[in-house]
């Protein structure tokens, strides 16, 4: 799909240039963040205080090394990830105040990620600690992330970090350099690329939807910018590729929100930066994959929970909302911004930096969208390539009996031996569930997989 549109448009000829392509309003754009609600501002501003003058945690060796020894990888993964929330804590809190009080502390952050010798997590490493003497040939999920953080650090901070020194901005093009824009472009066996021909699942579209905005804000060179952009999209083929036309996930409802819903994500990157020229939401595998959200949700923040997924889930609504708006469907968009006003604002969940932003930049037009609006049902589903169904007693209404069942085969994504499982539910209550995943641990991806009683 993206090849072939590939092969008729010349993006050299319709990517906005690096200097005009702006995502999101800019920290100088005062009168756009001035006008964020005063929730979000409250909810950001006293979260940011507590990281004044913070004494950032160190990442240790032996915590790395525990993965390898005892198959423990929350411990390294917990420090790594409250620095990265940290920073996204800190850039947010300062755009919205413009007086500059947290400064000094994104700096200090943005400078520690610069300095970790690498932003791969141990269970996806290759040796048991960074082999610093090897050139970096390999990408992983949060690498890719911390990749996206530090380019909307540089996005949003780029003149105030220069009036302290030059050399931060230099620090942060230096290491996305050496860590994404060259191990990108001169490798193809990373197995989630697809290149190979491997099966691909949501590490695809979500590496590639934290790769693309360091290409648009960070590469200076036309000819490798247009490259990278190119790759990233004939990448993210094949994994539009392996979904069936009713675009049902694999992986289930919570991995939609790194699967379909980054690969939406990708896909308004290049609508943006093409000022819509390479665009196609006129698809209706993109459409069918977009409602797949919608056809597993059960009543409230529960969702049908085969594979790998929570029960109760927050998904991404202003993802939904958005991607309702770009397929003309209605009743994706009412269920996305149903989705914000049945509870308080919050974070987005997993370390989508860019997205928890977006979210913050929309969220009083998905508030308006959603008043006096019903809730919003999928009624009965059959997809008949994941042999997945779901019924409602009443199609309209999420009171009555809901069945939600699961044929199909056990070689997909993230499975749980799930062939012939089923949920009930009755008057928004679980009758009969699916206990879903424990905590990862290497096991859980490791030959004794099905040892775990949550697998079997």
């Amino acid at each position: 799909m993206l090849k072939e549109l590939l092969e008729k448009i010349d993006l050299n000829q319709i990517l906005v240039s690096q200097k005009d392509y702006a995502p999101l309003p800019p920290y100088s754009n005062r009168i756009f963040w001035g006008s964020i609600s005063q929730e979000i501002r409250t909810y950001y501003l006293e979260r940011a205080v507590e990281f004044l003058n913070y004494n950032w945690p160190s990442l240790k060796a032996t915590e790395y090394l525990e993965y390898v020894q005892n198959g423990n990888r929350s411990h390294f993964e917990k420090v790594y990830f409250d620095r990265n929330k940290a920073i996204e804590i800190l850039l947010i809190a300062e755009c919205l105040e413009g007086s500059g009080r947290f400064i000094n502390d994104l700096i200090n952050g943005v400078w520690l990620l610069c300095e970790e010798s690498t932003w791969i997590l141990p269970a996806h490493a290759y040796t048991a600690l960074p082999d610093l003497t090897q050139d970096i040939r390999y990408i992983d999920l949060f690498s890719a992330e911390t990749a996206s953080l530090l380019t909307f650090a540089h996005y949003f901070m780029k003149e105030s970090f220069d009036n302290t020194s030059p050399f931060i901005n230099q620090r942060i093009c230096l290491e996305l350099q050496k860590r994404i824009i060259d191990p990108f472009l001169r490798f193809e066996d990373m197995p989630w690329m697809g290149f190979g021909g491997e099966h691909v699942n949501n590490w695809n579209p979500w590496i590639l939807s934290n790769i693309i905005p360091v290409f648009l804000l960070i590469e200076e060179n036309p000819q490798i910018r247009v490259a990278g952009i190119k790759k990233c999209l004939l990448s993210l083929d094949n994994f539009i590729n392996e979904y069936a036309p009713e675009g049902g996930c694999d992986e289930g409802p919570q991995y939609w929100n790194a699967a379909g819903a980054s690969m939406f994500e990708c896909l308004e990157y290049i609508f943006a930066a093409t000022d819509g020229k390479f665009s196609v939401y006129d698809s209706e595998k993109i459409k069918n994959i977009g409602r797949y959200i919608l056809h597993t949700h059960i009543t409230d923040d529960f969702f049908v929970n085969f594979s790998d997924g929570a029960s109760k889930m927050t998904p991404p609504y202003e993802l939904i909302y958005q991607f309702g708006k770009q397929i003309g469907d209605d009743k994706l968009a009412r269920f996305g911004s149903n989705l914000l006003v049945s509870k308080p604002f919050s974070d987005p969940n997993l370390h989508m930096y860019f997205r928890c932003i977006k979210n913050i930049t929309l969220h009083e037009e998905i508030t308006a969208h959603a008043k006096h609006q019903s809730p919003v049902t999928a009624g009965d589903v059959w997809l008949g390539d994941l042999e997945f169904m779901a019924a409602r007693e009443h199609p309209e209404s999420e009171k009555g009996f809901f069945l939600a069942a699961k044929g199909g085969h056990n070689a997909q994504s993230h499975n749980h031996n799930d062939v012939g499982t089923f949920i009930l539910y009755y008057n928004d209550v679980p009758i009969i569930i699916d206990p879903g995943v424990e905590t990862y641990t290497a096991k859980t991806f490791g030959p004794q997989r099905y040892d775990i009683w949550t697998m079997q």
